[in-house]
């Protein structure tokens, strides 16, 4: 029981959070002071006794977390750099927890910069929200005359 009230104390991960718990990943269903109950992605219910936690693992967060990144060329860069503040200046709010900002530019390759993107939204919301955001991005940059490369990789 002492580890339950640590986790609930710590808030460790709450109800809903998806979690990998004793080498059982899914959404947190209940968590009491003696046990942690999670869904797995086939359904089946998993009963953890908190006393046999020692790692555990939430993926809430992260998933949290949307990250674009996006190349320009160098000539482009304050150009772009109003085009984007523009374009999650306009995003609807519904879903964003944080309005994706530019965290940080650098330059690469043979005068390119990447802009990386920042935010937070809803967990459930965040892949159709980087869809749209890099699909409003390419329109504004294709509008712009202004060539735009999403590296692989890097979102």
């Amino acid at each position: 029981m002492i580890n339950g009230v640590f986790i609930l104390v710590e808030d460790q991960y709450s109800v809903g959070d998806q979690v990998t718990i004793a080498a059982i990943s899914g959404e947190v269903i209940e968590i009491n002071p003696r046990r942690t109950v999670v869904r797995d992605g086939d359904g089946a219910l998993h009963s953890i006794p908190n006393s046999s936690i020692t790692i555990a693992t939430n993926r809430s967060p992260a998933l949290r977390r949307l990250h674009i990144a996006l190349v320009v060329p160098f000539r482009e860069a304050q150009r772009a750099t109003a085009l984007i503040e523009s374009v999650v200046a306009a995003m609807p709010g519904d879903n964003v927890l944080r309005t994706p900002r530019i965290a940080f530019y650098k330059t690469i390759g043979d005068g390119d910069v990447q802009f990386n993107l920042v935010g937070e939204v809803r967990p459930a919301a965040r892949w159709s929200i980087e869809g749209e955001l890099r699909r409003q991005l390419r329109r504004r940059f294709a509008d712009e005359r202004i060539e735009v490369r999403f590296p692989p990789g890097e979102n």
